[in-house]
């Protein structure tokens, strides 16, 4: 480099103009650093290069700072300095990932709170479906928990927000309780439609009685339908003993006669009381059967006479008023009857045929035992199990001790 006689430095080539004195050197980096060798002490200028030292080598600049460049720039080909929130070298975060979610994470916590509030709803709502008049208010949850499902549904589905499945279970949900809601609607419009009737009918009934005259006592004793007055119903013989095996254990034997031919009492109930000597009832027996016309035998077992002993026998039977007149009623026959007896037991048998117009099933036997006198001594039962329409069918019953010669059977069929 060559001085002028003016003695300032010529441009550079390419630069027209005179050329301005040489640049001051770049401050010094801060007391943290110290300065690089060759370089001026702290608080003290660079020295300057003279005209008579054109090969002089300007001062480094000091470490970690900025190359030297005219007005503090960097030099041509250096890095520039990276500025981070106005502090050298110190990264920041972004303002969304230093204080929570941003706008994208509210947006989908929201979207879940709808499909839980969907699923909410549908479950008050199916709840709620059961219970009369409150499921009209039901089917309104019900259309709305539906509405919340199908949108949080569909955002789960479209835009990958969480909840899909609870949207599902809502939608399910809210479809049932709708469903639910019409069925018991139907069913309740049904039962009230049914009570209504039936008390409109019984208003009916009640007016008609009302302007109907009454019946003297006298017609109470007419002839009923059929051209025959109805007779009641009569006890025929009553026996009772105690059992072998436990004489504690008493069974009594009831035969009833229906003396009407085209009446009969259907499951009739009697109640047959043993009373002792003083009047005190000792036990009550119930049996409750067919009374058809003809004889009817009424069977049973006293298990709480204990001690005492029996002296006879009330039966207390329905009203005949009670029963219906059948003009076509089938009647029972009983043929073959015998008993078989061996060292431990006695098998009676016999065979059962009907005059009935329809198949008949469960037909219970009573077989009544009287010993050579005719005094009844026990009885036992038995079922056919089907009895066809104008068919037979055969029937057995075991009694648990042989019993003796000149024993006779008597048996009596009802339904």
């Amino acid at each position: 480099m060559s001085t002028n006689d003016s003695g300032m430095v010529p441009p550079p080539p390419g630069q027209t103009g005179p050329a301005g004195p040489p640049p001051a050197p770049a401050p010094p980096a801060p007391d943290l650093v110290a300065p690089a060798p060759g370089s001026a002490p702290h608080g003290t200028s660079a020295p300057q290069p003279s005209a008579q030292e054109p090969h002089a080598a300007p001062a480094a600049p000091a470490f970690g700072s900025p190359a030297a460049s005219p007005f503090g720039a960097p030099a041509p080909g250096a890095p520039a300095p990276q500025q981070y929130g106005g502090h050298p070298s110190v990264p920041t975060l972004p303002p969304h990932a230093a204080y929570g979610p941003g706008p994208g994470g509210a947006q989908a916590g929201q979207k879940k709170g709808l499909v839980i509030a969907a699923l909410v709803v549908s479950i008050v709502a199916l709840l709620l479906s059961w219970v009369p008049f409150v499921n009209y208010f039901a089917a309104f949850l019900a259309v709305v928990g539906l509405v919340l499902g199908i949108i949080g549904l569909v955002g789960a589905v479209r835009h990958g927000r969480p909840g899909k499945g609870m949207a599902i279970a809502a939608v399910a949900v809210s479809v049932v309780s709708l469903l639910v809601v019409v069925l018991t609607g139907i069913a309740y419009s049904l039962v009230i439609d049914e009570v209504v009737g039936g008390l409109e009918e019984s208003a009916a009934q009640l007016e008609t009685q009302t302007d109907e005259p009454a019946v003297a006592d006298d017609e109470q004793d007419a002839p009923a339908a059929g051209g025959s007055a109805v007779a009641d119903l009569g006890v025929v013989e009553a026996a009772f003993g105690q059992s072998s095996y436990d004489p504690s254990t008493w069974w009594y034997v009831i035969i009833v006669e229906n003396p009407n031919p085209e009446h009969a009492l259907r499951f009739a109930g009697f109640d047959i009381e043993a009373v002792g000597a003083d009047g005190l009832i000792l036990d009550t027996g119930s049996n409750y059967v067919d009374v058809l016309p003809g004889r009817t035998a009424l069977t049973g077992m006293f298990t709480k006479v204990g001690t005492h002993t029996i002296d006879h026998l009330e039966v207390r039977g329905p009203d005949i008023a009670e029963a219906e007149h059948e003009p076509d009623l089938g009647a029972f026959t009983v043929t073959d009857v015998a008993g078989t007896s061996d060292e431990w037991s006695t098998t009676v048998g016999g065979t059962l045929s009907g005059t009935f117009a329809e198949e008949l099933t469960s037909v219970r036997i009573e077989v009544v035992v009287r010993d050579a006198a005719g005094q009844i001594v026990g009885s036992d039962s038995t079922y056919v199990d089907r009895l066809p329409a104008g068919g037979q069918a055969r029937f057995e019953a075991m009694f648990l001790d042989p019993l003796p010669e000149g024993t006779t059977f008597e048996v009596f069929a009802q339904l």
